[in-house]
Formats: C-alpha cells, structure tokens, sequence
C-alpha cells in the first residue's frame, strides 16, 4: 500500500510592513524527515514542500539579515508551534512573520587612540535570570580599515560589547609602556656604550629600573577591562544603534601570588580555580586567554598571571571530591593515574585586583563538611510504606554559569537506610538543589534545614555545613487540570504554564513554575504543584528558558486566570481561547 504524502506551503512575510520576503530559506523538520526538507521562497514568498509523510513537524524560515522564525512563533528566537500532517492532507497556508536583525556600529580605537583596524568585537546578549544575569555571544565583527565595525543580526535585548585582537599568534610580545625613569636609565646606557670609559670610573652601566608589564586584555565598552564595569547597550526589535565608540587599553598584567596551607599539615594534590565576579563573558581572545594559574608541587606556592582588575575568588580542592567532572587531557586522553586516597579538603580566598601586583595570598584547606538528614512520612500519608530503605538523595551543584557555583558538576548521592536517614559525608560548600527519587506514588513536598524550605530556592552549605536536613514524602498530589480549547475544537498546539502569584518564588529551577501542553482531547494536567495561589496562563510556542525570566512572566499575568491549590487535591480550570 502506497503512503500517502502531502504537501506543505504558504508565504514568509516581513514583520515590520508586512511585504514578501523573497529568497528566503524554508525547512521542515520531524521525525518522519531524517534529513528535513528545504525550499527557497519566490518573488511573492511563498514556498512549497513536496513528499511529506504523516507526522509533527516544525517550520522554519531563515535569510541573511533577518532572524531566524518558526511557524507560530511570537517573536524571533522561539520555538514555534509544529504542524500536523495526517493521512496525506496538504497542509496550507501557512504564514512565517521573519524579523529584521537589529546592528550595533561604531569606531573602535587602539590605547593611542587611532583607529584600530582588525580587532574582534564581539556582541554579549545578557539575560537577566532569576538565578543571575547570564551571558550568550549572539554577533561578531571584524573592524575595517577605518575601525569600523557593525554587527548585525542580533535579536532585541541588552548588549556587553567586547573588543579583542582577531588573532592570537605567540605571547603578548613584551608589551609595555616605560616610565620616564626607565627611558633615562637606558639612554645613560647607550650613552655608556658609545663612549670609552674614563680611568677610575665603573665600566658597568647602571641598574635598569624594574619594567613594567602591560597586557593587551579585552576591552568592554566604554572603554573598561573589568566587565563588572560595562555598560550594557539595549537594542530594540529592528533597531540600529549607531555611534558606539570606544578605545581598548592596555591593563597592567597583575600577577598574583600566595600559598596553599592544609590546616591538618600537608598538602595533597589538588585542583585550583580563579572566577571573576558577575556572568561569565564568553570572550575569545585577550591577554593569552584570561588569567593563567599555575602551583609548585613541592613548595605550594602557587602564581595567577596575566590577571585585569576585578574581584575574584580563587577555590581549591582535592581531586577525590564527590561531584568533581572527569579530568581529560586535552589530546582525548585520560590524565595520569591519581591519588585519590585521603581525606576531602577544600578552601576558598576572595581578593581584589586593581592594577597592582598582588602577594601574600593564603589559601587554606579545610576537611569538607557532612550533610545528613532523614526523610520523613507526610502526617496525612495514605499508606505509608513500610520501609524508607533505599530512596536516593542527591545534592546538585547549581551550573557553572551561576555565580553561586563552586565548580562541582555532577551530583552528590546517597542512600535512606530503613528509617530514613541519610549522610553524605563529605559536600565541599557552595549552593545546592536538593534532588530525590522515591518510591512509585510518592513526591517530595518539603525540605527544612534550619527552618527554611530549600526546595524553594537552593541548600547553602557552608564550611561548618548546614542543619541537619527534613525531607518530608507525601502521597497526597495537588495538580490543576482541565481542557484547553478554541472555537473550532481542542487547542493542542497550545501551552500552559502554571506558576506562583508570589514573585520572590518566581527562581529557577522551581516547583511553583511549571509547563506542559494539553493532550489531543485538549485535556492537561499539572501535578504536584505546593498548595498556594497560582496563575495558569495558555499560549502558541514557548522556550522553557523563560521560565526562568521574571520579566516573561510578568507578561503572562493579564491573560492569565488566577487559581487556589488546595492540599492534596485536584484543582479542575477549564481554559477557553479566543471567547
């Protein structure tokens, strides 16, 4: 029997007046296309698709200075909504709204203050987050012959502008700026050198002064080599923001200096890491690439070189500590056999650069803490199992990005014994989320350390660790369901998004902001909300990214319907689009 296949076609338009965008590029994918399949849009904008079998799939349209839509999207950079091709029927009609990139042009110039031809700039969308700003490179430009840049192509939102060589050959060439007291002590040797020497006097030319070291770091504008001091640039939709001028610097290459001391006595092998305050900037280039750190084994003393201004943290820790990422080399291969024997140490030392040379640092390593707890049975549980043995707890560092993490990437386990207790003997400090996999029909609905439900926001753990951890199981499930329709029937290419009306829980991740998408009844059903007031919003496409922004949902809160959860129940809301 033959399979049917259908055709899919329709027109991408220009957002900003409506006009055919011609020449672009349209591809569907889904998993009924291995490879997906593309057309090129007529004079008109429209395309047609040929050969497509049954199946979901995404649409989307792309064209060098437009950002890339998908069918159904809001706006740039969404996911869209799929379309449906079922039993052969040819799929119409279809309108992608494309929206021109927004540019930011202006002059870049060296520390002389000339135009600066060839250097790198580099556009940094950050996105204010509920866990911290974070940083994604969205544009590159080269500047030309006159300093010139622009970068195009950027979607709305608030900009980091970075400048930096295009390319990085060798070290940094022993560049420098002499004082005047250098320059004199190397013209009185010139002069020492061409004239011979008069009886009685030295034959030696006098000592050099100390010269100064300079690094050619990158430079965020307005002209700063500390990114906690950029100025972010905001670019609307469609928008071009010209005139953005500014210089690079030349930045004292700091150097850094200190000890790592073991409050126990020696010192095992371990693992050291230098992090600037605020997000971290993917900026390519800059003085032999950021901040070097390097340890003598024998002696302990450890050297940070090539170090701009800004505060840091400098952390340290054995290599056996739970949680730590695998270490490869960069060839692929696994590093040399270590020691992983011994004690849990770790330490931790802030400091500030500002153009200076620091020294005298100490680092001291400390044993790691123990976290321990038990987990509980909800007083109101309907069959309380049993036996609590063998329920898995596990700490997750927070990702790497976020400003509160200590550099751990995977998480930390253990296991409940029969009355559910649980110890994690060694956990290096820093900021946790709190994770659990319990028996079938049961889900975490609470866990106290020191009288604060940290399943609202993160476990700090200190060097001292935290209170001993509750973490109360219930089988009672609270949820909110109902059906999503639209005049002409079930709204399956829509999503609902419940999520708390109290905005200091509005953290990422979080068990009060919640997604899913209706079934093809339109039915859906969001469990295991906490009992609480709530908004339940629909809407065409959705990045679960934005859940973590408050800004996004804020925008939700006119069109929503506001809802109580009760404990243990089922909140029943039926949504209606459209009247």
């Amino acid at each position: 029997m033959a399979i049917a296949l259908a055709t899919v076609s329709g027109q991408v338009r220009d957002a900003a007046n409506g006009q055919p965008v011609r020449r672009a590029i349209v591809t569907i994918t889904g998993a009924g296309l291995l490879n997906g399949r593309s057309a090129v849009t007529d004079d008109d904008g429209r395309f047609v698709i040929g050969d497509v079998p049954d199946g979901d799939f995404v649409v989307e349209a792309s064209r060098p200075g437009f950002l890339k839509a998908a069918y159904g999207a809001s706006r740039s950079g969404r996911p869209g909504t799929p379309i449906a091709v079922r039993g052969g029927a040819n799929v119409t009609d279809l309108t992608i709204t494309m929206t021109h990139g927004s540019a930011i042009a202006g002059l870049v110039r060296d520390a002389g203050g000339d135009p600066a031809p060839g250097l790198r700039v580099e556009a940094i969308r950050i996105q204010h987050l509920s866990t911290g700003d974070r940083a994604e490179k969205l544009g590159t430009a080269i500047a030309d012959d006159r300093g010139e840049f622009r970068v195009f192509g950027l979607p709305a939102g608030d900009y980091i502008l970075a400048v930096t060589p295009a390319v990085i050959v060798g070290g940094l060439g022993g560049v420098g700026a002499p004082s005047e007291a250098e320059v004199d002590a190397k013209l009185q040797a010139l002069r020492a050198r061409s004239s011979a020497p008069q009886p009685g006097a030295s034959s030696s030319a006098p000592p050099l002064p100390t010269s100064t070291a300079f690094a050619n770091p990158a430079t965020f504008y307005p002209g700063v080599v500390n990114p906690a001091e950029a100025v972010m640039i905001t670019v609307g939709a469609n928008e071009s923001r010209e005139g953005i001028d500014f210089g690079t610097r030349l930045s004292h290459a700091a150097t850094v200096d200190g000890t790592v001391v073991s409050a126990s006595g020696a010192v095992p092998q371990i693992q050291i890491g230098i992090h600037g305050n605020g997000p971290q900037l993917p900026v390519a280039g800059g003085s032999a690439g950021g901040p070097s750190v390097r340890m003598d084994n024998q002696t302990h003393a450890f050297r940070i070189t090539n170090v701009p201004s800004g505060h840091y943290r400098l952390d340290a820790r054995t290599l056996n500590v739970p949680g730590n990422a695998p270490q490869i080399m960069a060839s692929g291969g696994a590093l040399p056999k270590q020691d992983l024997s011994g004690p849990v140490l770790w330490g931790a030392v802030e400091f500030d650069v500002s153009g200076s040379d620091v020294s005298g640092i100490t680092l001291t390593l400390v044993t790691a803490p123990a976290v321990s707890g038990r987990l509980v049975i909800d007083r109101a549980a309907v069959k309380p199992p049993a036996s609590l043995a063998g329920a898995r707890v596990s700490l997750v560092p927070v990702p790497s990005a976020d400003p509160r993490s200590n550099g751990l990437e995977s998480p930390i386990t253990t296991i409940t014994t029969a009355d559910g207790a649980f110890r994690l003997p060694t956990v290096v400090p820093g900021s946790y989320r709190v994770s659990t996999v319990l028996p079938s029909g049961w889900w975490l609905r609470e866990a106290i350390s020191g009288g604060v439900d940290v399943l609202d926001g993160t476990l700090t753990v200190g060097a001292d660790g935290v209170p001993d951890l509750s973490l109360n199981m219930s089988d009672r499930h609270s949820s909110v369901g109902g059906t999503l329709t639209t005049a002409g029937g079930p709204a399956t290419e829509y999503f609902l998004v419940a999520f708390t009306s109290d905005r200091a829980l509005w953290r990422a991740p979080s068990r009060r902001v919640r997604s899913t998408r209706p079934a093809t009844s339109g039915a859906f059903d969001v469990s295991d909300l906490p009992p609480g007031e709530y908004f339940l919003a629909a809407l065409r496409d959705l990045d679960i990214a934005d859940l973590e922004d408050p800004a996004f949902l804020e925008s939700l809160i006119p069109a929503a319907a506001s809802i109580t959860i009760l404990e243990g129940q089922r909140t029943v809301q039926d949504l209606r689009i459209g009247g």
